[in-house]
């Protein structure tokens, strides 16, 4: 019994040395999760569309919907359906055309300081027609966001704000400093290094 308690003691006392130590590591983030925080971050209207140009009561709109993001190479792929009605607005009513395209947009992940993100969006795929390509192209090509950062560490906190709840250690994040950030097969890998600690 005493070798027993001995035992769960060094253990305990182990875990709390680790956890109040400095460690470098990575974690792994599926496209399922990426597309998850991207439609909370920018499709977080009520009708789950991020606008381009006007609102739903605008005339003149256009807006993406029904994002799907994936991985190709070295870059995050974001498919949406981009809809709208492109022109000018005159009494109230749009003079112009209707917009109902499959946009592709790449962009390149990264990594810094307590974010992780993505930046140098492009405009792989606009639309299949020439034409459409060419009036609406230059209007794409200055909406799309130069970089979108969520900071990792803060949300990292919120989740530790439950483990006395879960585990019954209150844990605390001290330090969270991303390295780097690259894509394997279906996966974000992000290499960090944190300071955590049990009190």
């Amino acid at each position: 019994m005493k070798t027993t308690r001995a035992a769960l003691l060094l253990c305990l006392s182990l875990f709390c040395f680790c956890l109040s130590s400095a460690f470098a590591a990575d974690f792994k983030v599926s496209s399922s999760a990426l597309e998850r925080t991207l439609k909370a971050r920018l499709f977080n209207t009520p009708d789950g569309r991020y606008y381009l140009r006007g609102d739903d009561k605008s005339p003149c709109r256009l807006f993406a919907e029904d994002p799907h993001l994936s991985f190709a190479g070295d870059r995050i792929l974001v498919r949406v359906h981009t809809a709208g009605w492109y022109g000018k607005q005159i009494g109230g009513h749009c003079v112009g055309f209707g917009v109902s395209m499959n946009t592709v947009i790449s962009l390149a992940p990264t990594a810094d300081g307590e974010s992780i993100g993505v930046t140098d969006a492009k405009l792989d795929q606009l639309s299949d027609s020439p034409e459409v390509n060419f009036i609406l192209k230059p209007f794409f090509s200055h909406k799309l966001p130069s970089e979108i950062r969520m900071n990792a560490a803060t949300v990292l906190r919120e989740v530790l704000t439950k483990s006395t709840e879960t585990s019954g250690y209150p844990l605390s994040l001290d330090r969270l400093q991303m390295r780097s950030v690259h894509i394997v097969d279906k996966y974000l890998i992000v290499d960090y290094e944190s300071d955590m600690r049990i009190e």
